[in-house]
């Protein structure tokens, strides 16, 4: 069973609005890394934990991208529908993650970079310069607990896991360092 908590005119919005937000990222054309980082900081850097409606049932909107992107607040479900969206948008293969983060509910994705899956979570990262659950391997996620349905064999064969966390290699670190000793000038 499905629900929904938002509506087709909500979703239009979304769509809408994911494409403006990547347009002025302007990362279309970028490594996969640089797409998978473009879209992180931008929900770390506008989107706060809705403690506001945290424990009101009535609001289900937290749950979703679209009050992520529209009033840049939701629970942990919104900011990873939100990444989960604006990751596919980019043509990078994402997932939301459903498990618990230190014995609580939580959610989170696994994305794809250079065939291999990684972890990530931006709702623990979300207002900090300095990321702990970016681009993370299982063994450095261990605060994180899968549901059932993401640790079978079927699951890991369709989406595999890097054995070790990325590691951003010399041209992703800073793809353009200005150099331009051989341009012939």
């Amino acid at each position: 069973t499905y629900t929904y908590y938002t509506t087709y005119e909500q979703e239009s919005v979304v769509d809408e609005q994911v494409r403006a937000v990547l347009d002025k990222l302007d990362v279309y054309d970028s490594s996969e890394y640089e797409k998978a980082k473009a879209v992180y900081d931008y929900i770390c850097d506008t989107v706060s934990y809705d403690y506001d409606n945290l424990d009101n049932s009535d609001y289900k909107l937290k749950y979703t991208a679209y009050a992520a992107l529209m009033d840049h607040k939701a629970v942990c479900q919104g900011y990873a529908l939100l990444y989960y969206r604006m990751a596919l948008e980019l043509g990078l293969d994402s997932r939301v993650i459903s498990g618990t983060g230190n014995g609580d509910a939580h959610g989170w994705n696994i994305v794809c970079l250079d065939g291999l899956y990684y972890d990530l979570d931006t709702t623990w990262d979300a207002g900090n310069t300095e990321y702990s659950y970016f681009l993370k391997c299982e063994a450095d996620f261990s605060d994180h607990i899968r549901d059932a349905e993401y640790m079978t064999d079927e699951f890991n064969a369709a989406y595999p896991m890097s054995p070790v966390s990325y590691v951003i290699k010399d041209d992703e670190e800073n793809p353009d360092d200005g150099d331009d000793a051989d341009d012939g000038e």
